[in-house]
């Protein structure tokens, strides 16, 4: 699976639930969640450790693989091969790859097509924006977290004006919220 969307609609968190969700499903599930900007650290360490097969077997042994923010790998020729071989091991055994990206993978100049074409093969999934009756519920949701009562004019005048990502999302109401309690004045 191949997710994909601009930053701050929530890949990551997903990429967490479908982790939790498989280790709720099985505690004997081997599941490994990695940004690549870590995976490339780790490939590069294992490297000047001579530690390259130790390194391997982390990933050979898994029923999943959680790649965030693959867009990371562009540029990094020797990463690219390592997770080239690393895919089709557990591609070959049946295993679960779920990647994720801030753009199409035909979009990520830099990365081997041999890699994209690999990333092709499944489900490939936009997130796309939220709507504005998902970004007026999740305004609901924070509010009521945090046990704040907000009139709905409010937050559907937050939801119809920011409307490019969840964090954004996130931060109006609360700036909203902070100003509303330290200058004393409603919401």
């Amino acid at each position: 699976i191949f997710i994909y969307a601009p930053v701050g609609l929530g890949k990551t968190h997903l990429l967490h639930a479908v982790g939790n969700r498989m280790l709720e499903m099985s505690r004997k599930f081997r599941i490994a969640y990695i940004t690549a900007d870590k995976f490339v650290s780790a490939y590069v360490t294992a490297l000047q450790k001579g530690t390259l097969e130790q390194f391997r077997t982390r990933f050979h042994n898994i029923v999943a693989l959680l790649l965030d923010d693959v867009q990371f790998l562009i540029g990094k020729e020797k990463s690219q091969e390592e997770f080239f071989h690393i895919f089709n091991i557990l591609f070959d055994n049946k295993k679960q790859i779920i990647i994720t990206s801030d753009r199409k993978p035909q979009e990520l100049k830099g990365i081997e097509e041999r890699l994209i074409n690999r990333f092709e093969w499944g489900v490939v999934a936009d997130i796309g924006r939220p709507s504005l009756e998902l970004r007026l519920a999740i305004l609901q949701h924070k509010a009521q977290k945090q046990r704040i009562f907000v009139p709905n004019d409010v937050l559907r005048y937050i939801a119809e004006n920011v409307t490019e990502n969840i964090r954004r999302l996130e931060g109006a109401l609360n700036c909203v919220v902070a100003r509303a309690l330290t200058e004393n004045i409603p919401l």
